[in-house]
């Protein structure tokens, strides 16, 4: 801490030659952090694969997270608190001290430039960050929609299980 340094001018102690409270004390004061950070708030289903992601994410990142689950069945989403915070009433949504976003890929690449410590999760080199788009919209646009359009009517509408759609699955498996 700057200042800290400047009150010690060169000396190791404030008060003299041996560690005091006055030295606990005065470091205390005067290095208090600019900002204190709050958890993440996390608006969640535990179940939902986009959700886990997220909190796969976070926990490889050591990022606290202030858990809050989303019953869509109770039609939670939908509700005029939840839409302030996310007008397209989806899950995953994190409110990151204001910070609101949506969409499990764009928060977890948010995270990791955000707050990794190094770039493994999300590299920086173009290409190799272009690999990891690459598997990201591979994820999203063909092995989790597939998974959905078969799971989505069964869980949510109490429709019957379609062969067809179920078979989707496995042509997004077999690359």
């Amino acid at each position: 801490c700057e200042v800290l340094n400047a009150f010690l001018n060169d000396r190791e102690y404030v008060a003299g030659d041996t560690l005091t409270v006055a030295d606990f004390a005065i470091h205390t004061t005067i290095c208090v952090p600019v900002e204190i950070k709050m958890p993440i708030d996390f608006y969640q289903l535990p179940g939902s694969p986009p959700c886990r992601a997220v909190a796969l994410t976070a926990a490889a990142l050591d990022i606290e997270m202030n858990f809050k689950q989303v019953n869509l069945m109770n039609g939670e989403h939908l509700k005029p608190e939840f839409l302030k915070i996310n007008p397209q009433h989806t899950i995953p949504t994190i409110d990151d001290n204001g910070f609101r976003l949506w969409e499990s890929r764009a928060i977890m690449t948010y995270l990791a430039d955000q707050y990794g410590k190094n770039d493994t999760l999300y590299p920086k080199d173009l290409k190799k960050r272009a690999i990891v788009n690459q598997r990201l919209y591979f994820d999203m646009c063909s092995l989790y929609k597939s998974f959905m359009d078969y799971y989505y009517p069964i869980i949510f509408m109490k429709a019957v299980k379609d062969q067809a759609k179920y078979e989707n699955i496995g042509t997004a498996l077999s690359f």
